[in-house]
């Protein structure tokens, strides 16, 4: 498998670990703030389309430098396990990085304050951002070998 491969792997398994947390989201809302289930159900679509938009790019480009690296470390690991540790313990940061770039592109359009960045009601958004993290480092680690056994 290629470089490019597994950065196309790994985007789509980041951006679908991501929108599957995404209900995750919902159980920090204030309770009078009721979600009919069946509304949920319809918006889910609409979500994979917004998180496709907004994150997609994002996570191309940091799934692209995931699978490089990976693939230039791939040599010197043991067992396939490994190489998936390291892959998802390190994408998890890249998806938390790709939430920031989400959430800085209206920063740099203009219009928006900057410290709005920093409200405590974007916590939740930290869910979806790291399941997605670690969707992208599982998806990069497809295809790779361990170069040596233990």
């Amino acid at each position: 498998m290629t470089t490019l491969d597994r950065t196309i792997h790994g985007a789509a398994t980041g951006v679908l670990a991501a929108w599957l947390a995404f209900p995750a989201m919902f159980s920090f809302f204030d309770p009078s703030q009721k979600i009919e289930p069946a509304i949920a159900l319809v918006m889910m679509p609409f979500i994979l389309f917004f998180l496709v938009i907004s994150a997609g790019p994002g996570a191309l480009v940091l799934a692209w430098i995931h699978a490089t690296q990976l693939a230039r470390w791939a040599p010197r690991a043991g067992t396939r396990r490994q190489i998936r540790q390291v892959g998802i313990l390190l994408g998890i940061p890249l998806g938390i990085v790709n939430l920031a770039i989400v959430f800085s592109v209206p920063v740099f359009l203009g219009g928006h304050d900057p410290q709005g960045m920093l409200d405590q009601r974007l916590v939740p958004w930290l869910i979806p951002a790291i399941a997605g993290g670690a969707g992208l480092g599982w998806g990069a680690t497809i295809g790779l070998e361990p170069g040596r056994t233990p």
